[in-house]
């Protein structure tokens, strides 16, 4: 591999951040500029901390990764700066993007400033890669980098002890939302769900781990559903593997492609999965094999899909079980960085 300097800020996606961690090199280093995300320490990772932006930031960072072959760049708005320094250092740039951008605005003009920027991007599948390319973009200038999902093998010790920190019964189904909190998400849509499912007495609870820019909305719809007691936020108090080892269902109910990594982590980790059909899902979800995909996101229709899974518990572990093999073989580190190998030695 060549010598990589992997760069984000604190604006870094929360599935660009998952994926980053799951296939970073052993001797790659990460650089933020500006304050770094508060999960990277969480996870046991530390950055060097440069300015956020300017020239100031450029400088550092030219300095930091005088030796660097790529830089490799996980925050969009960060790009600016890594081109700067890339141009000095006379490295190759790539930019690694969980989905196309949900504005407008922004996804059109993203190919300008792909073009402009002269970097490479990356995007999580054919599908993304096939809409961006319809702006005339150079093909050589838009690779796939595949979602990724470390091995996790869920305890049942930590099982059983979150789901009582939570005051989860046993015989209760745990719902989880276990991507970041942005507007089309569909963190709404699932507290809506789970509270119709409730109101036919079903026993489960929901999850909202984490945090993100829409929190607050998710909140205030989650409690006026009526069913405050069975409905649980936890900022980021929990990590990943505690997480997937308490729940049984993780739903992914996109409005908008936002990103694959968490995805493919609830996969591996043996969760059945309810899913809105995106473009970027339906690549890599099958319907009633490895994964359960509504037929849109209406309230009516999620909460029809997820009264199937909650009806039928074969059918629900099936999808579990036949999801984890599909994506412990699909999504392995070790084919993504393969992967990474090749859009690094084609970058120009």
């Amino acid at each position: 591999m060549p010598n990589v300097v992997h760069i984000l800020d604190a604006a870094i996606p929360a599935d660009a951040l998952a994926q980053l961690l799951a296939i970073q090199g052993a001797q790659e280093r990460i650089v933020s500029l500006g304050a770094a995300p508060t999960r990277l320490a969480g996870e046991g990772k530390t950055a060097k901390i440069l300015p956020a932006k300017g020239l100031h930031a450029t400088r550092a960072l030219i300095h930091a990764a005088r030796d660097a072959d790529v830089l490799h760049c996980w925050s969009w708005p960060s790009l600016p700066t890594v081109v700067a320094a890339a141009k000095s250092l006379r490295a190759k740039r790539v930019v690694s993007l969980p989905a196309l951008p949900t504005d407008r605005a922004a996804r059109g003009a993203l190919p300008w400033a792909i073009t402009e920027s002269g970097a490479t991007v990356t995007l999580p599948t054919q599908a993304a890669r096939n809409a961006l390319l319809e702006s005339r973009l150079d093909p050589n200038r838009v690779r796939v980098l595949p979602p990724v999902a470390s091995a996790c093998d869920p305890a049942p010790a930590t099982r059983a002890r979150v789901r009582a920190e939570l005051g989860v019964p046993d015989e209760a189904v745990l719902l989880v939302a276990p991507a970041e909190m942005l507007h089309h998400a569909g963190h709404a849509l699932a507290s809506w769900a789970h509270a119709v499912n409730r109101l036919m007495h079903l026993p489960c609870h929901i999850w909202f781990p984490g945090t993100g820019a829409a929190q607050r909305s998710v909140r205030f719809f989650a409690h006026t559903t009526g069913f405050d007691d069975d409905v649980h936020f936890t900022g980021e108090t929990y990590r990943r593997d505690e997480i997937e080892a308490a729940a049984d269902i993780a739903l992914f109910l996109y409005e908008k492609d936002l990103g694959l990594t968490r995805v493919a982590e609830a996969l591996a980790a043996g969760l059945c999965v309810l899913a809105a059909p995106t473009d970027d899902l339906q690549e890599i979800l099958r319907h009633d094999e490895t994964a359960w995909l509504v037929r849109d996101t209406t309230p009516q229709q999620v909460a029809a899909g997820l009264l199937v899974l909650l009806d039928h518990p074969a059918q629900q572990q099936r999808l579990a079980r036949a999801g984890r093999d599909y994506a412990q073989n699909t999504f392995t580190p070790a084919q993504a960085r393969d992967a990474l190998k090749k859009i690094y030695a084609l970058a120009p």
